[in-house]
């Protein structure tokens, strides 16, 4: 399903021309901005600049596949050297939102496209816009089109247990799950809770909030009754918000909310060839602090 306030691609030298609060105004108001460079390439250095104004750079717990001179930039990759893995491998293959797992979940992800394999296919992100979910799920529950426990009724008070990982796993001990060592894991709340529905702080709207992966159950309910209702209201979701697949070339530059977004990677077999394996550069951009000073710019 598509739609036009979903997504919107600009060019590089474009991007680079806007001010910060117009960046991150076209991200709120499309949920994902597509940004190819058209000639204009983008180095690291270039990368890291733009996302810095933006947001503060948020560290993810995997350190180990973080760059030795950007700890705040990660590998995500196919490629393995001596039978270990360069970076993040089909990590995130579900759909998921990024840093649900934390307190603070006022994040943009920044994702650099460096190498694409031969098959562009295998290098691709999926969007959902959670934002006409919680629309689809609003108006479903108000005609009667979806039946819910009574406790379920009135979604806006209902909280989400959010953890590091993906739900699947309890249900199906094959689902893909990234790993943490003990001591990346100690560096994590061990749960937090946020709404199912969360009021964008930019522009009042409602949007259904981490559905899947780290929201692992329903506050005040048991699990399994919790998984269950949780897998129906994501299946629900999933089926009726406007999606959209971006397929990477070298050079594109994609960022997205994570409040008003689900994503997920596509499956991509090892490769030991650096010439024809994924590579994407990733980086996770805090604006909490960045919206009352947009709102002040504004005024004046």
């Amino acid at each position: 399903m598509s739609n036009s306030l979903f997504v919107r691609e600009i060019s590089m030298r474009d991007a680079l021309s806007r001010k910060d609060d117009e960046i991150r105004n076209l991200v709120f108001t499309h949920k994902v901005l597509v940004i190819r460079d058209e000639g204009i390439e983008l180095d690291l250095d270039g990368f890291v600049g733009l996302g810095k104004r933006l947001g503060r750079i948020v560290r993810h717990p995997l350190r180990n596949f973080a760059l030795s001179n950007y700890r705040g930039v990660i590998r995500i990759s196919n490629l393995y050297s001596d039978g270990c893995p360069t970076g993040v491998h089909d990590g995130g293959t579900y759909w998921h939102t990024d840093m649900s797992y934390k307190a603070r979940n006022l994040v943009f992800t920044m994702l650099q496209s460096i190498r694409v394999p031969s098959d562009r296919s295998l290098s691709a992100t999926e969007f959902i816009d959670c934002m006409a979910g919680a629309q689809c799920l609003l108006r479903a529950i108000r005609t009667g089109e979806l039946v819910l426990p009574d406790v379920l009724q009135d979604l806006k008070t209902v909280q989400l247990i959010h953890s590091f990982g993906n739900r699947d796993v309890l249900s199906d001990g094959g689902a893909p799950n990234q790993m943490l060592s003990e001591e990346q894991r100690a560096s994590l709340p061990s749960s937090v809770k946020h709404k199912l529905l969360e009021l964008h702080p930019h522009n009042n709207q409602l949007t259904a909030y981490g559905l899947a992966a780290t929201s692992t159950g329903i506050d005040e309910l048991p699990t399994k009754q919790s998984i269950e209702l949780l897998d129906t209201l994501l299946a629900f979701v999933l089926d009726r918000a406007p999606s959209y697949l971006h397929v990477y070339c070298p050079g594109d530059v994609v960022i997205w909310d994570n409040l008003s977004t689900l994503h997920r990677g596509q499956t991509v077999p090892a490769t030991n060839n650096i010439e024809d394996c994924r590579l994407l550069y990733r980086m996770n951009l805090d604006y909490s602090g960045c919206i009352n000073r947009d709102r002040q710019q504004h005024k004046l």
